[in-house]
């Protein structure tokens, strides 16, 4: 035979190992939220003083050094078998005796280290430019001051112990490199090991006969099978906190490795190509739409209170939706003379970080000013923001206004008088946790499975996983924290289980709960790219249409009319549908004016794929709230506030290359950022041309802008402890602001979350 026919012969059998190895080195090098991991554990070896917190980051660094070398030792040991047993098929002979061995004996060895490799160069990505270190540093200080001064009592105590924390935790970069060196020394040792022991082990000798290579296949394949349906019968979130991200991944990639081969196996001994079989037949289940579990999750049984389930089919209308709210504020008299001030926020998309940015500072601000809920009417959010949104609109509905003091329930508290910061607290406990873990879970495990299967099984939906990890974050956070839960008879309340967990379509009622936001939760449908607005009421706008939470469009899943009844979770993770990671959902819906129409099956996605900001439904319903306003003949009694959270803008990229493939994917990418800026600026246009004291309708816009400071912003469910912290300094930035002294700053500009709170104090201080 020819060399290059011998050649290909060798390098064949291995195409399976080197494509996994591919995967799994892009996958531990490339996304932004595999890097924020290993700031994450960076910054806790270098900062972990509790002995506690050292055994947790390091038995992380172990989960991580063992099944990074698990895959590789996988990778080597099914390459190498599968070139084995090829070649005594094929030419009756063992390695020693085929003439190209050493192709068969370093091509193995070679493919075996690319994931070692790829998590050395995955730290070294992850590393920050040294000149961002010193600014970081700076924040970080004033950040933990706020946090230290509390249990020290003096500022100068706390600034010392601020720039200890600080120091220690920016050490990072030099931890990320030694992990590197380490990672790369790792992948040298792998290397050595696997070649010693080719060069002990005699393969003529071991090589098996085909019956006993049939019989372990068959074995392979049942352990794998088993390990797969042990891990689909467990819970996601067991799995996640038994095993957290990286032993996940590893154990998919070996179990899928293994089976891999054992397929192949079996397949040669049948003479059918299993492997391809179930490819395509996976590609038929999902081509025929045989497959879709990825349903809205919606309560059971009787979908709406009565109130609502026996109304007419149409929308709840925003002008019942206005009057209803009007009515129930119970503070109009103390603004006699002057406008009352109504607040609308539009909250950003980006992962758990713009969760983390808007609950923070609304929790901040509602710590200080008890009666900024009741004068916040809506919060459009989108994504990250929607997830954050909804924390705070669930812990308005928890608190027990009673624990607020009456002459600050519906304004702010003096200097110094502000009691424990309880929503501040308990938000950082809800965000404390890992939501990165139990959305892995999910989708290597049951959905991965699901894939095969020609039936949906709901239940193994990953997006779910990711919505009962908030919930039970939700529930553990505002009891480790000890936030006040309303009781009612002496019992706790209904949800104090996790409020998340409830319906979504019951959380606002100005009647019953005067402090409240409407949520406003905007998805994008795939079919025509426009949004799909999830809403306790309904409102106008250009291309904007509604989830049928509210009336009988829906169908359930036996062809019944009946509304979508979503958990506040899952509505709020509807938002959140960012690719790959989090799939489209899916519902049926009908013709409501035509009940002779068929129900057709509509996909949404996340928010941010038509705007980012969630300001395009934030002015669309301020728009024709001021209609209605108008109509009901408060418009000159009202003045229309916008606080609106967003980003910096966005850096320029260094990596050019791959430009015909990745250009059109990152103008997809980045065109709802560019769309983004440019609502946020309409927003000012349109507030500046109506910013007169003798208008008819007042409105005016805070920005509140978080920027990274060369500290990349992750996209994903899971954040380290200095992103938190550059969070936390933002969140705080301008607590003593003097808005006299604030300098002036171009339209469109944002402001300090300090002076931002205390326009407000002043707006709820009449």
């Amino acid at each position: 035979m020819k060399p290059s026919k011998w050649s290909w012969q060798s390098v064949h059998p291995m195409r399976i190992p080197t494509l996994v190895a591919a995967g799994v080195a892009v996958v531990l090098a490339v996304p932004h939220q595999m890097l924020e991991i290993y700031r994450a554990l960076a910054q806790g070896l270098a900062s972990a003083a509790d002995p506690r917190d050292a055994i947790t980051f390091h038995i992380e660094l172990a989960q991580i050094g063992f099944g990074v070398t698990s895959m590789c030792l996988a990778i080597w040991w099914v390459a190498r078998r599968n070139v084995i047993v090829h070649l005594q098929q094929v030419t009756g002979s063992g390695l020693n005796e085929f003439r190209p061995a050493a192709i068969c004996t370093w091509f193995p060895r070679l493919i075996a280290v690319i994931p070692m490799l790829a998590l050395g160069t995955g730290l070294l990505v992850a590393r920050v430019a040294h000149e961002h270190l010193t600014r970081i540093n700076e924040f970080l200080v004033e950040a933990f001051t706020a946090q230290f001064l509390p249990e020290s009592g003096e500022l100068s105590s706390a600034r010392e112990l601020a720039a200890e924390a600080a120091a220690a935790r920016v050490q990072f970069n030099d931890w990320l490199l030694y992990l590197a060196i380490g990672a790369f020394g790792c992948a040298v040792l792998i290397f050595l090991l696997i070649s010693v022991f080719d060069a002990l082990w005699n393969a003529n000798r071991r090589l098996a006969h085909r019956h006993q290579e049939d019989r372990w296949a068959i074995g392979l394949l049942a352990v794998s099978i088993t390990a797969i349906g042990a891990a689909v019968a467990t819970d996601p979130l067991v799995l996640a906190r038994g095993f957290g991200t990286f032993g996940l991944l590893s154990i998919f990639a070996v179990i899928l490795l293994f089976m891999l081969y054992a397929l192949e196996r079996l397949g040669k001994t049948v003479e059918v190509p299993l492997i391809t079989l179930l490819v395509a037949l996976g590609l038929t289940w999902s081509l025929l739409d045989l497959n879709d579990n990825h349903d809205v999750r919606a309560f059971a049984g009787p979908k709406l209170p009565t109130s609502v389930a026996n109304s007419e089919p149409e929308a709840p209308s925003l002008d019942n939706a206005l009057r209803r709210w009007w009515d129930s504020r119970q503070d109009r008299p103390k603004y006699v003379g002057q406008r009352y001030p109504i607040y609308v926020v539009a909250a950003q998309g980006g992962g758990v970080y713009a969760a983390t940015h808007s609950a923070k500072f609304l929790s901040r601000t509602q710590d200080i000013c008890p009666g900024f809920a009741h004068h916040l009417f809506a919060i459009s959010g989108v994504s990250g923001g929607s997830v954050g949104s909804a924390i705070f609109a669930s812990m308005t509905l928890d608190y027990d206004w009673s624990k607020v003091r009456p002459e600050a329930l519906y304004g702010c508290y003096g200097d110094g008088l502000a009691p424990r910061a309880q929503f501040t607290d308990a938000t950082e406990d809800v965000f404390r946790g890992d939501f990165l873990s139990p959305l892995v879970a999910g989708l290597l495990f049951p959905d991965f499975l699901q894939r095969f299967l020609p039936w949906p099984v709901y239940n193994w939906d990953r997006a779910r996983a990711l919505e009962h990890s908030f919930e039970g974050a939700y529930r553990d956070g505002l009891e480790a924290s000890g936030f006040p839960v309303a009781t009612k008879d002496s019992q706790p309340s209904a949800h104090s289980e996790s409020r998340l967990a409830s319906r979504y379509v019951i959380h606002w009622n100005p009647e019953q709960n005067p402090h409240t936001p409407a949520l406003f939760l905007n998805t994008t449908e795939t079919t025509s790219g426009e949004r799909r607005v999830i809403a306790p009421f309904a409102f106008k706008g250009i291309g904007l249409r509604f989830l049928p939470v509210w009336h009988r469009e829906g169908v359930d899943r036996i062809g019944l009319a009946a509304p979508l009844d979503p958990p506040m979770s899952t509505a709020a993770i509807l938002s959140a549908r960012f690719p790959w990671l989090t799939p489209a959902a899916s519902f049926w819906e009908t013709d409501g004016t035509n009940p002779e129409a068929q129900p057709v099956k509509i996909r949404i996605v996340d928010g941010g794929y038509f705007e980012n900001s969630g300001v395009a439904t934030a002015v669309d319903l301020v728009n024709d709230m001021l209609k209605s306003a108008q109509r009901l003949g408060i418009s000159d009694h009202i003045q229309i506030k916008f606080i609106v959270f967003t980003s910096a803008d966005f850096e320029r990229p260094r990596v050019y290359g791959l430009g015909e493939f990745l250009e059109p994917i990152r103008t997809m990418l980045n065109t709802r950022e560019a769309r983004a800026r440019i609502e946020i600026g309409s927003l000012f246009e349109m507030a500046s041309n109506v910013d007169n004291p003798k208008a008819e309708i007042q409105t005016s816009v805070t920005k509140l802008e978080l920027r990274g400071y060369g500290y990349p912003l992750p996209l994903g469910w899971r954040l380290s402890g200095i992103t938190r912290g550059l969070i936390d300094f933002q969140n705080n930035e301008g607590s003593d602001c003097d808005l006299t002294k604030l300098p002036e700053s171009e339209e469109g500009a944002g402001v300090p979350a300090g002076c931002a709170r205390e326009m407000i104090r002043r707006s709820l201080s009449p």
